[in-house]
């Protein structure tokens, strides 16, 4: 009975432990196609998560976030991080104050989400929290977000996600 006992004990801790390390690994899902506006290779990663899902019940609320991971030789130089979403055929592009503007995919009208920002190994951004789409007017639709960045150590460069992080309401 006692080594009944010690066995169950050793499998609750087991599992209770491998949980801690599962919750502590999860992360946002990686974004394929990383790219550069040139056309060169990057290092450079991407990625993005809803409350870790892609589709949402009517009054669900959720949390966005994205993160972007710089490539290691522009640390610690300056840079911009953008941010657009693509809705119904439409960007935007989040601007300084946090909103969103219509945005023509023009580079003379690129707009920085942070602008001149000192690159960090990784950067992660909250897109919306706690936030219900459907009562707010965006329903049976697909929302597309895609992130970028440039460094001064590589003028007139941007790095993107070549892939968006999708979310369907």
């Amino acid at each position: 009975m006692k080594n009944l006992l010690n066995i169950i004990l050793k499998l609750a801790l087991t599992v209770f432990i491998s949980a801690i390390a599962i919750s502590a690994t999860a992360q946002l899902p990686e974004l394929g196609l990383p790219s550069s506006i040139s056309g060169a290779s990057t290092t450079a990663r991407f990625f993005g998560g809803a409350s870790y899902a892609s589709s949402f019940d009517y009054d669900q609320k959720i949390d966005i976030d994205v993160k972007i991971q710089v490539e290691s030789g522009q640390l610690n130089t300056m840079g911009n991080l953008y941010v657009f979403i693509l809705w119904d055929n439409q960007y935007f592009i989040r601007v300084e104050s946090g909103g969103y503007e219509i945005w023509d995919v023009t580079l003379a009208n690129l707009k920085a989400a942070f602008p001149a920002v000192t690159l960090q190994a990784s950067h992660t951004i909250n897109i919306v929290d706690d936030v219900a789409f459907s009562p707010a007017g965006v329903s049976d639709t697909t929302l597309g977000i895609y992130l970028a960045y440039d460094s001064v150590a590589e003028e007139g460069e941007i790095y993107y996600s070549g892939a968006p992080s999708k979310y369907q309401f």
